[in-house]
């Protein structure tokens, strides 16, 4: 399996970061420009994506620490066997009908984003990263796969759920133990293995 290195620092500084989506104008508290926008005190969000991540065995609500991701996610790309292993930048569709899918696509961070951009016309990277929307795929979420989900006001704040933690506290029929947590439909980083995410690990974004 070929895997991407993901790593982000992301600072919300006196300066507001702003947070670019390619072939996405939906944005929600915006500026007078319409990009998202928000203010905010210097943090450092920890961990690498498979350090402190949560696993099967991890006891639901038990807090873990948050994805950080730099360079790019993996290419999607799909052939003969469905989508090919890799870690993608993703986001939960399928929520009351008994299974999880997710919408997968590329992201581009850091120096990788700028890069990026500068090769596709009218595409910025004005908060350290973009998504890439297509090509897309959708895969389903593995019954033993390893999750975590992000707090809605906290970007340091994740707790590890069960798979039908996620689509119930999604679709709004759970609540959680844990204090400081609310449910928001933050992005996720995916883990994807033969052709289901056997990884999701929510991403927090202003």
């Amino acid at each position: 399996m070929t895997s991407a290195r993901i790593r982000l620092v992301r600072r919300l500084g006196g300066a507001a970061a702003v947070i670019a989506l390619v072939g996405c104008s939906d944005t929600t508290g915006t500026n007078d420009t319409g990009s998202t926008v928000v203010p905010g005190v210097d943090t450092t969000m920890p961990v690498a994506t498979t350090a402190g991540a949560p696993t099967p065995d991890t006891p639901a609500w038990t807090r873990v620490e948050p994805p950080r991701v730099e360079g790019s996610t993996d290419a999607v790309v799909t052939g003969a066997g469905g989508l090919v292993d890799g870690t993608y930048w993703a986001v939960l569709d399928a929520r009351s009908t008994g299974a999880t899918t997710f919408s997968v696509m590329r992201a581009h961070f850091g120096a990788a984003c700028e890069a990026y951009v500068a090769t596709v016309r009218g595409v910025q990277c004005m908060s350290g990263y973009t998504v890439q929307r297509e090509p897309g795929a959708t895969v389903p979420l593995a019954p033993d796969a390893a999750v975590s989900v992000a707090a809605l006001d906290d970007p340091l704040l994740s707790f590890a759920v069960t798979p039908a933690d996620l689509l119930g506290l999604a679709a709004g029929k759970a609540t959680s133990p844990a204090a400081g947590y609310a449910w928001a439909p933050f992005p996720f980083i995916v883990e994807v293995k033969a052709g289901r995410a056997v990884t999701a690990r929510q991403f927090w974004i202003p």
